[in-house]
């Protein structure tokens, strides 16, 4: 126990520990797991890519506590999941079970039962004694991911869905006859100026209108004229610089809202993220403020928290501990009401993010304490909420 007042914090700086740490190992498998809800392709033949012991073909799973975070990833129209290897290598690179969908290639309907499906069947697979991917998987942080019919589907499947956190959409098409009113969570969108088969006004656009009921926050990013329906996911190499940012955003995005590490959403919302020349378009909207670190909270180090809200104020909490949530008029507080305080105050910018700088004491009593932070501003109407929460160690 440190008995450090934790109001010393009030100059401090924060941030995140990496999900995985120097260059990860990566493993690939093909599995074939039984359909165990009735509905859609009665075997999930899929390729999944994970952190692992040795790289290559059937490695070992890498020891991991709680298991790794798992993408389910829906394929494009006549397409497989296999064919999109970057994607997959860097989200393994980044700490994630990856599981490429290999089935429905000309189905729509049927790539949606096997979303939700592949769900249930990651469930069992990491319940199988003996099985290879035995205790693998994070199974409480499942993210739905897809690309243009794919992409679509993300929607269809979090409709009725059966557990996933988030979803992200790379050039959806649009979900026609769907009712979005239906999704619950929090969805990221990326497409492209450049993009002919699913131009985003009327497809990309169309998705992230109708995501009214997300409950937390929502985006879309469009990305300039280099960037096409191929590019953005690594199916072609032109302009690498487009997969190398639709990836940095997608990696952040599932991040934050999959609980892992407190500085996703650098990558999406940062100041560097909001102004790259080739991204023209950014749409948002924060129903809940989202906070994040910019770096890891050390002793006698500069950093800064960030608050995205609707606009105006934002202010920042800090407390011993985080708590499973208690309803106020506000929101869901989620930090420790008994040791909480006002840590830092500020106002958004024109891109809607309040930017808090933080200066740590270079004191080593401080190493090893533990801080559960909280933004809270201007949710959608300009209510003031209570917003996301995190919990960081000094190193």
């Amino acid at each position: 126990m440190h008995s450090t007042p934790l109001r010393l914090l009030l100059a401090c700086a924060l941030t995140v520990s990496a999900v995985a740490q120097g260059p990860q190992a990566i493993g690939q498998r093909d599995v074939a797991w039984p359909n165990p809800t009735g509905n859609g392709t009665p075997v999930l033949d899929s390729v999944v890519y994970y952190p692992a012991i040795s790289s290559g073909v059937n490695a070992p799973v890498a020891p991991s506590v709680d298991g790794w975070p798992v993408i389910v990833f829906l394929h494009g129209y006549g397409f497989l999941g296999s064919a999109y290897t970057a994607l997959a290598t860097s989200w393994a690179e980044a700490g994630f079970a990856v599981v490429l969908s290999e089935t429905s290639q000309w189905d729509y309907f049927g790539q949606a039962h096997d979303g939700r499906a592949l769900h249930e069947a990651v469930l069992a697979a990491n319940d199988a004694a003996g099985g290879p991917f035995e205790g693998a998987f994070d199974v409480a942080r499942m993210a739905i991911v897809g690309h243009s019919m794919g992409a679509a589907n993300v929607a269809n499947v979090l409709i009725a869905n059966p557990g996933y956190r988030c979803g992200f959409a790379f050039a959806p098409a649009a979900p026609l006859g769907s009712d979005l009113t239906q999704v619950h969570v929090p969805v990221g969108i990326v497409a492209g100026d450049g993009d002919s088969v699913t131009p985003w006004s009327w497809n990309a656009m169309l998705f992230y209108q109708s995501l009214t009921q997300h409950g937390s926050f929502k985006f879309l990013r469009v990305f300039g004229d280099d960037c096409d329906h191929m590019n953005l996911v690594g199916l072609t190499s032109t302009a690498p610089q487009i997969l190398e940012a639709t990836t940095k955003t997608s990696i952040g995005f599932l991040l934050h809202c999959l609980g892992v590490g407190t500085t996703g959403l650098e990558q999406v919302f940062g100041a560097a993220a909001m102004t790259q020349p080739d991204d023209p378009h950014t749409f948002r909207e924060m129903v809940v403020p989202q906070m994040w670190l910019s770096s890891a909270l050390r002793t006698g180090v500069r950093s800064q928290i960030s608050i995205a809200v609707d606009n105006g104020p934002a202010v920042l909490f800090a407390a011993g501990a985080l708590i499973p949530g208690l309803l106020t008029p506000y929101g869901i507080l989620s930090i420790d009401p008994t040791t909480a305080f006002p840590a830092a105050i500020g106002f958004s910018d024109q891109e809607g993010r309040a930017d808090l700088p933080m200066n740590l004491p270079a004191d080593p009593s401080l190493v090893g304490l533990v801080v559960a932070f909280q933004g809270s501003g201007a949710g959608l109407g300009s209510q003031f909420v209570l917003g996301s929460s995190t919990l960081t160690q000094v190193e």
